[in-house]
């Protein structure tokens, strides 16, 4: 069979200051492949806080987040998975302009990765 991936939104209903600490220490505990875009991977969610303060918005929906899991026949690497979630954010036109983060973890029996963007576009915070 192919290398088949599964690409799904997470409705998440938390919203405000707090909103992202539950996932943070999810995508935190394990051993993990990070890299951010427009802001640092292993503070990410302090930087999203930090350019929703400049837009004065933070309250409401702070980042969207999505998972993207491989079969587990799929064959391929954490670094190769990791580089399909980086891909994906620099080829889809709807995540241009918004900080981003993408961790791929291992904790189950197939790879995944979570791809995490701001609610915010940024383009516009750039002085």
């Amino acid at each position: 069979m192919g290398k088949i991936a599964i690409l799904k939104a997470i409705n998440s209903k938390s919203t405000g200051k707090g909103s992202s600490k539950g996932l943070e220490d999810y995508l935190n505990k394990e051993k993990a492949l990070k890299t951010g875009i427009d802001c640092d991977c292993d503070n990410w969610s302090s930087d999203f806080r930090l350019t929703k303060a400049v837009f004065d918005n933070l309250e409401g929906r702070q980042y969207k987040h999505f998972t993207q899991a491989f079969e587990k026949e799929s064959g391929l690497s954490q670094e190769e998975v990791h580089k399909a979630g980086i891909d994906l954010v620099k080829m889809c036109n709807q995540f241009e302009g918004f900080q981003a983060v993408v961790i791929t973890h291992n904790d189950k029996e197939h790879l995944h990765l979570s791809l995490i963007h701001i609610s915010e576009p940024t383009r516009h915070a750039q002085i």
